[in-house]
């Protein structure tokens, strides 16, 4: 039998020697490992919940989402209405490619593009089109009163420039004299509208007959109003307003009737631009 002063002493040794103490260095190695452990769990979970999400999106799209545009692309279709075709129909071709309800869009949609093409063809048969020397501006005039241009009081025109088109108008005369225009009252049944543009604005050339005076502007849904006002009018007249007296001349049909078709033209332009933007 082992003596008891041989025994401790023994097994105090045994302790130590088994034992292995970290040092600063380890330990903060082994923490930062732990550390990184946890991140990496963390992100792990994080991607779980976002594809858990992604899937309940999805299933909600499916059952709700679907049935919805689809419903909202038919009373498009039965209310004739070729812009919300176009959009409800590019919706669910792009949320749900591939499948039935997409191919019935897209049949919708290639037939609603077809007619709004027909449109601008038809709205535009009267117009003739103009392109500025560098192809970055495309201007389009009535044909009828394209020999007009430079004598008719009021003349509109469109201009297009990349996806921007805007309706411009512009009101001219030519005088002789010193008393020369300054501005203009355009006159319907019912109302007065002053145009007095700036000095800036109101140019001035010389021609054989005296001197050019014009004024152009863009035209705004304001403007858009007067104009339908003065189409519209029995007796409609423009004004050159001069310092000490004034000049009127009546706007005659054949001059409205070119107005009517630039503003129709203008007007299924610009809506054949918002349509293809959205595809």
């Amino acid at each position: 039998m082992f003596s008891k002063k041989i025994v401790f002493p023994l097994l105090i040794s045994l302790l130590f020697t088994g034992c292995h103490f970290f040092t600063d260095e380890e330990f903060e190695a082994m923490q930062q490992r732990e550390q990184e452990r946890l991140q990496a769990l963390q992100q792990k979970n994080s991607a779980l919940k976002e594809q858990n999400s992604a899937l309940e999106k999805r299933v909600h799209s499916l059952v709700v989402n679907k049935p919805e545009y689809m419903q909202s692309l038919m009373v498009a279709k039965n209310a004739q209405d070729d812009k919300a075709i176009i959009t409800q129909a590019t919706r669910i071709e792009k949320e749900f490619p591939n499948s039935k309800e997409a191919l019935i869009a897209n049949q919708l949609k290639k037939e609603a593009l077809q007619r709004v093409d027909n449109r601008l063809a038809f709205q535009t048969r009267h117009l003739e089109k103009q392109t500025s020397p560098n192809k970055k501006s495309v201007w389009y005039y009535d044909k009828a009163s394209k020999n007009s241009l430079a004598t008719a009081p009021i003349v509109l025109f469109i201009t297009k420039e990349k996806e921007d088109v805007f309706l411009t108008m512009r009101l001219q005369t030519a005088q002789m004299g010193s008393d020369l225009t300054r501005g203009f009252m355009l006159i319907s049944d019912n109302s007065r509208y002053s145009i007095m543009p700036t000095p800036s604005k109101l140019r001035h050339k010389q021609i054989a007959s005296g001197v050019w005076i014009w004024s152009e502007q863009r035209v705004d849904k304001e403007d858009l109003d007067m104009l339908k006002d003065l189409i519209y009018s029995n007796n409609p007249a423009i004004r050159f307003l001069k310092n000490s007296s004034y000049e009127e001349l009546p706007l005659s049909k054949d001059l409205r009737k070119s107005m009517i078709r630039v503003i129709n033209g203008y007007k299924v332009i610009e809506e054949t631009l918002e349509i293809k933007e959205r595809l």
